[in-house]
């Protein structure tokens, strides 16, 4: 197999790519640990009635844009907004016990 060259920039790095195969370079690559975590989106249903509602469904309109993906976009926004939050250790059972 090929000994992997040095490369003096990313760009170098990525025309070399272009034009060779990694499977000859394969025996001088580092072992790496890739972990995947693939989670499924959840739905949350929100009720929204009488005016609030139609006030959604008309600047969904006004952006072209559903209310769905509307609001997803604006949870999103605000969620970023905010400060981290550390989650509190659950106490034990017997704490609140009298």
């Amino acid at each position: 197999m090929a000994k992997l060259p040095e490369f003096k920039s990313e760009q170098a790095e990525s025309e070399f790519w272009d034009t060779h195969s990694s499977a000859d370079y394969f025996d001088d690559m580092p072992e790496v640990d890739i972990r995947f975590v693939f989670t499924q989106p959840r739905a949350v249903p929100v009720r929204v009635e009488g005016e609030p509602w139609m006030q959604l469904q008309r600047i969904a309109i006004a952006r072209g844009s559903s209310v769905q993906d509307l609001v997803q976009q604006w949870v999103l926004e605000r969620l970023a907004s905010e400060p981290p939050v550390a989650v509190p250790e659950a106490e034990p059972a017997h704490a609140h016990a009298g």
